[in-house]
Parts: structure tokens; C-alpha cells; sequence
């Protein structure tokens, strides 16, 4: 996207619209090759599909995926392919997918030939009726990763954007800050999503709360050298990591679905730090369902015992699943 963005603008917590600058192409092939060649294509695609591999395979092992011009990717729930009539697929197989021993193959294979491009045994996709069982798949359930931490002082944050519709080309962008145990939430405002800027807010954060632990996941800026010697130098516990394997960070992501709800779809009240720390504040002082609604997270970020506590009831929940587990 070098020298080609525009603008940039967030419609969900995990989707952006990127605007990039049109460019310009030339072509010299004659519009009449064009639609000659895709018209072919369009008949030889659906002939093949619905003259060949519809009436040859059980279509109930098979399930369609993808398909363009010149390309048609398919889930087959199968060892091989599920062949129904031997007879047919024996007679036009040889026809369609041309054998390299043929002395005309690359001259056919030009004119709308079909080809294997590749194969998996790992594609995932809508599941077709039959199943086949994978043994390494472990419930879901058991690794998840739990909703508190056995440490006092352990933080989750992540970076939240908004796009202020007023101001061509900005966005506002958040540092959210949250404490597993108590939920208690801080949100900083930073001009850009720099390692230096994240800095800076963590700084703040270490200064006026309790921090020992840090853990975050799926954005860049954290994984930098810059935030892993600011943890280490301050003997913070620090989990940084932008890897799709891992579970993302529960607690944070579900205080700021909760945050922007408040917000509604009015981007431009988000947008206002000002509106945001009242939401915050609001938010700290309400009664929180991790407490029973007996406690808010000010309560519990002012009283240890009371998220030494929590932490206990956690902790005891948790083993004797583990110990029926064994």
C-alpha cells in the first residue's frame, strides 16, 4: 500500500474499510479475445461440473468452496475421491485432466484444459455430512484460557480505534488497560499506535497502579524490543505475542464490547477522550458480575482482600476439574 493509502475507517472490532489511491492500467488485448475467452471459460466450468464430476461422485462427501474464471476448489470429506459410476469417469477422465505422457499436452492443455494445481489433507471448511474423525482435537473448553490470573497486579491491554467521521484521514486511537482480577479499566488516548507511545501510557500505568504482569497479543507495536526492555527493566511479567494460535485476550476484548456499546454506533462520541474517561469512570463504578454485583472494580482495585479473594474462589473452581480430569 506504499504511496497508495488514503483513508482508513473501523466498522467492527476486527474489520477495517481501506481507501487506496486508484491506479491506472493499460491493456492491449482486443475486447473481443476477452469475452471470447471468458465465455469458454463459463461453458467448459459448468459443463465439466455438472456433465462430470456430478454424475462420476457422490456429491454428499463433496462440498463446493470457491470458484472464479479459471479455478474451482472443493472439500472432499473422502480418502480419495468418492467415485459413484467407474464406467463414466473412466471415459471422460482422460478427456478433461490430459496426461503429461501425451504428446499434445501442452498444446491442449492452452485450450481450456483442467488440471490438479494442488492438494491437502488439512483444508478447513463448511463441514460436508460425513466427518471424519481427528483424534488430536481436543475440547475447546479445556483451552481456553481462564478469566482471572493467580497473581496480583496482572494487566491486559490492547490497542482500540475509532475513526472521527468530522476529520478526514484520523482516527482516535486507545491504549485499554485492564486489570485481569478487579476489572478495573484505564484507557489512555495516544496520537499513534508506536511502540514509543505505548511506552509512554505504560509508564503512567506503572507510576500510579500495581502492575507485575502484562500480557497482550495480535498487535505488532507490543512485540517490539522497545516495550520487552521497558517489562524487563521494571521486572514486569510480560506476554507478547501476535501469534493466531493463541487464545485472544478475553478480559480486555470483552470490556471493550462493553465500552462501545455504551458508545452505540456514534464513532464520533467514541472518538472523545473526554466522553471516553466519563465511560470509564462510569464503568469502574458499577457493580461488577464477577463480584456477584457485590463489589465494582474501584472497590476491588482499592481492597487487595477483596481480589486475593476472587482470586481463591477462581483457583477452587478450577481444580477439581483438573484433579476429575486425571
Amino acid at each position: 500500500m506504499a504511496n497508495t493509502f488514503l483513508t482508513d475507517k473501523q466498522i467492527s472490532e476486527n474489520c477495517f474499510i481501506v481507501e487506496l489511491e486508484k491506479k491506472r492500467c493499460s491493456c492491449s488485448t482486443p475486447l473481443q479475445v476477452a469475452y471470447f475467452t471468458m465465455d469458454n471459460s463459463k461453458y467448459f466450468y459448468l459443463n465439466t461440473y455438472y456433465n462430470f464430476l456430478t454424475p462420476c461422485l457422490d456429491m454428499d462427501y463433496i462440498r463446493v468452496i470457491y470458484g472464479d474464471t479459471d479455478s474451482l476448489c472443493l472439500a472432499i470429506a473422502h480418502e480419495s475421491w468418492p467415485i459413484k459410476d467407474k464406467k463414466l469417469w473412466n471415459e471422460l477422465y482422460s478427456q478433461l485432466f490430459l496426461s503429461a505422457s501425451n504428446e499434445n499436452y501442452y498444446d491442449k492443455k492452452k485450450i481450456l484444459g483442467w488440471n490438479i494445481e494442488s492438494e491437502s489433507a488439512t483444508c478447513l471448511a463448511l463441514a460436508p455430512k460425513y466427518i471424519p474423525p481427528d483424534y488430536q482435537i481436543k475440547p475447546l473448553s479445556k483451552l481456553n484460557r481462564p478469566y482471572f490470573s493467580p497473581k496480583l497486579g496482572s494487566w491486559e491491554i490492547d490497542l482500540v480505534f475509532s475513526m472521527d467521521e468530522r476529520i478526514i484521514r484520523a482516527n482516535q486511537i486507545y491504549l485499554f488497560c485492564i486489570k485481569i482480577n478487579t476489572k478495573y479499566l484505564v484507557v489512555f488516548p495516544l496520537r499513534d499506535k508506536s511502540a514509543g507511545q505505548i511506552k509512554n501510557a505504560l509508564q503512567i500505568l506503572v507510576k500510579n497502579y500495581h502492575v507485575i504482569n502484562i500480557r497482550v497479543d495480535g498487535e505488532k507495536g507490543f512485540n517490539g524490543s522497545i516495550l520487552k526492555s521497558f517489562c524487563q527493566e521494571r521486572k514486569i511479567t510480560s506476554f507478547f505475542t501476535g501469534s493466531k494460535f493463541t487464545n485472544h485476550n478475553r478480559v480486555v476484548v470483552s470490556v471493550i464490547r462493553t465500552i462501545r456499546n455504551g458508545f452505540g454506533d456514534d464513532s464520533q462520541k467514541f472518538a472523545d477522550n473526554d466522553l471516553m474517561q466519563h465511560m470509564v469512570q462510569m464503568y469502574n463504578q458499577t457493580p461488577h458480575s464477577a463480584y456477584d454485583n457485590k463489589y465494582s472494580p474501584q472497590q476491588a482495585n482499592d481492597n487487595q482482600d477483596i481480589e486475593g479473594q476472587y482470586i481463591r474462589q477462581q483457583n477452587m473452581a478450577i481444580v477439581p476439574k483438573a484433579q476429575k480430569g486425571k
